[in-house]
């Protein structure tokens, strides 16, 4: 099973058949043996899957264990959020949970969750230098606040185990930024960029709420005409 899913790069098993030696004379018959082994309440994943993500994690984060927030719908119903380590090029998946939602834009509520559960998974290996990467559909000041209370909780850890998590957001053009007291200084669509320009609003305050201090960083591709 493992080899024809490596093989064929597929999840189902029926992309399995080709790549596995069996006796049996119908196709059908091996499938049903894979999904019977699938089924198998006597199998659990995180016993097997525990001890590998929890050594590599050990491995992976000795310097700056970088996290991916996504969201992904499936058959138009369900959607899938996913906390995922990003290792040369690869996304492995952390933490996961499927809710019952049409949109792959989903409430600060549902999320955090999810990513308190892949908080404590490596608070207990012992990883507390962290970068969460995510897109603008994140673009959340609760999120933010949430993020920068666990890099104040990594910072105050007992010595010997201090660390700090940072996040990386994409915002939306429509944001406003502040000055430290309160002055406007512009909204992000306003600000124009030459192709290779960049940008850099330090200690800023975002939106309405003031929310910050943050970094705020604009960049134009050469290739690309929009900002991000």
């Amino acid at each position: 099973m493992v080899t024809g899913m490596l093989l064929s790069r597929r999840s189902t098993p029926s992309f399995w058949l080709p790549h596995v030696h069996s006796r049996a004379a119908f196709a059908q018959s091996s499938e049903r043996r894979f999904r019977r082994w699938l089924r198998n309440k006597h199998l659990h994943s995180s016993l097997l899957y525990g001890p590998i993500i929890t050594r590599a994690l050990r491995e992976w984060g000795q310097d700056t264990l970088v996290l991916a927030l996504d969201t992904s719908v499936l058959f138009e119903k369900f959607c899938l959020i996913r906390v995922s380590v990003l290792f040369r090029g690869r996304a492995v998946p952390l933490v996961s949970r499927v809710t019952l939602h049409s949109s792959a834009q989903v409430d600060t509520g549902e999320l955090l969750p999810v990513l308190a559960e892949a908080k404590g998974l490596l608070d207990f290996v012992g990883i507390r230098q962290v970068r969460l990467l995510a897109d603008r559909g994140f673009c959340d000041t609760d999120l933010m606040a949430w993020l920068q209370h666990c890099g104040f909780l990594a910072r105050t850890a007992p010595l010997g185990t201090l660390g700090r998590w940072t996040y990386r957001i994409r915002i939306k053009s429509t944001l406003i930024l502040s000055t430290p007291d309160g002055q406007r200084l512009c909204k992000i669509s306003d600000v124009k960029l030459q192709p290779r320009e960049t940008a850099c609003f330090h200690h800023v305050r975002l939106t309405g709420r003031q929310f910050g201090p943050v970094h705020v960083v604009l960049g134009r591709p050469s290739d690309d005409p929009e900002q991000w």
